[in-house]
């Protein structure tokens, strides 16, 4: 399984060093909830850019190969041969979604097993890779949901 995590834990709960606002994050619950739509939504934006321009192209071989072989809604798109791994980290209810959520933990990914490959440094198409706007992102979700409870 390949996934995206928060945790919150004491002062630095979801990495924001946030100090003495631990009573005012209690249930984070809301806030995990909007940073799982943002993730998916984040997740649609990096299947339909290929990986925000940084997965590997397909060989010409093999875009003819699949344009022979697929369904025009998936021909010449990178990971979307079935639409299984898309799917299963673009909706929450799809095969092979993860989609955990308490108080202090967000669990978010896909189970499928060929996942795990992509994912390695060697795979060439992260499917999950946060880079610093995304995690401006989250962050400022939680950071409202915590100002907002104090406020």
């Amino acid at each position: 399984m390949i996934r995206f995590e928060i945790q919150a834990s004491g002062t630095k709960a979801a990495n924001l060093r946030i100090r003495g606002l631990d009573d005012a994050a209690g249930d984070l619950r809301p806030a995990f909830s909007k940073v799982a739509t943002w993730f998916y939504d984040h997740e649609r934006k990096r299947f339909s850019s290929a990986g925000f321009g940084t997965w590997t192209p397909l060989k010409r071989r093999t875009v003819a190969r699949k344009n022979n072989a697929m369904v025009s809604s998936t021909q010449g798109r990178i990971m979307r041969r079935t639409d299984a791994l898309y799917n299963s980290l673009t909706r929450q209810a799809a095969r092979g979604s993860v989609r955990r959520i308490t108080n202090d933990r967000i669990e978010l990914g896909t189970k499928l097993p060929y996942a795990r490959e992509h994912q390695r440094p060697t795979g060439g198409r992260k499917l999950i890779a946060l880079r610093d706007s995304d995690r401006r992102a989250v962050r400022t979700i939680i950071v409202d949901h915590i100002t907002g409870a104090i406020s």
